[in-house]
């Protein structure tokens, strides 16, 4: 069985670019920002728990964003390890009403998510995520199913 490097590099901390207002550049033209707010704790965990198996990143105060393509968040204060947090919809497994959501990391590997609100953000946060992530999915499920195998008739033609 092999081991996941925990302690590695992940494509999704430290990689969005930010103006000098703190607002996130996009990643393509249609990008949008649909809902932001001020004051959002974080938290990510990787891995089971275990100390030797487990990286963790936090922040205490940030702002965190949803657009139309990933989930973004950036600390007020900013660390040589945690500059910056994105998600794309299509890494995010469930979205939980409780402050949380899990997120694909690799293999079989999943992250949990934690954003708490010091306001009554978090009900609206947490109903923009799940509806961009449904969204999404379905998006995903019309084009599988436009790019289905022919009909069993239609092999036997051929």
């Amino acid at each position: 069985m092999s081991e996941i490097n925990f302690r590695k590099n992940y494509t999704f901390i430290n990689n969005t670019i930010f103006t000098d207002n703190d607002i996130p550049l996009p990643v393509n033209i249609d990008e949008e920002i649909l809902y932001f707010t001020k004051n959002v704790t974080f938290y990510l965990q990787i891995g089971n728990g275990a100390p030797a198996l487990t990286v963790r990143y936090s922040s205490y105060n940030g702002t965190v964003y949803i657009t139309n393509y990933r989930v973004i968040y950036k600390p007020k204060i900013s660390t040589k390890f945690f500059d910056s947090f994105f998600i794309t919809f299509d890494r995010i497994i469930s979205v939980d009403d409780n402050y949380s959501f899990d997120i694909a990391i690799e293999e079989s590997y999943v992250g949990s998510v934690y954003i708490g609100f010091e306001e009554s953000h978090k009900s609206v946060f947490y109903k923009v995520l799940k509806s961009m992530v449904n969204e999404f999915t379905t998006k995903e499920d019309t084009q599988d199913s436009e790019d289905t195998l022919p009909l069993y008739c239609e092999a036997i033609k051929k």
